[in-house]
């Protein structure tokens, strides 16, 4: 049996993670030159985590979060912000998995809450957060600038 991991990531990471990052957005190779520069930068800041899945030495998953301030929080919250298993790994605890570590990471700075963001026709990802104890809170609108 393959042995699975749910690790920080480092630096070393940021190319693997840019490829995984591509198959998770469907993007061509020169989209994954874009993201390779922004995989680079949030493993960089200090307001951000990514957590990587491996199994044996590939990359096949990973949680990315970021910490911010808001004027209705005494404390910290937590966002995840992406959250992606290969397809051949899925329905194998990695990603209940990645989502803990997020939880832990976000306990262990203080924060007050911990938050998901997912599409609308996203059902199963809204049954899988909720199956990992997200309770449904609003809704999200953008803007494109």
């Amino acid at each position: 049996m393959a042995a699975r991991r749910v690790r920080r990531a480092d630096a070393d990471d940021g190319a693997r993670l840019a490829g995984l990052m591509s198959a998770f957005l469907d993007l061509d190779t020169a989209g994954l030159a874009t993201h390779g520069h922004s995989v680079d930068a949030v493993l960089a800041s200090e307001n951000h985590i990514v957590f990587v899945a491996t199994n044996d030495d590939e990359l096949v998953g990973f949680v990315t979060a970021s910490y911010r301030r808001v004027a209705r929080e005494p404390h910290l919250i937590c966002e995840i912000d992406e959250l992606y298993v290969s397809p051949e790994e899925r329905r194998d605890g990695i990603a209940s998995r990645l989502v803990e570590a997020v939880a832990e990471e976000a306990r262990n700075r203080r924060c007050a809450r911990l938050y998901v963001a997912s599409n609308n026709k996203r059902r199963d990802g809204h049954a899988f957060y909720e199956r990992v104890g997200f309770d449904p809170y609003g809704g999200h609108f953008r803007i494109k600038l």
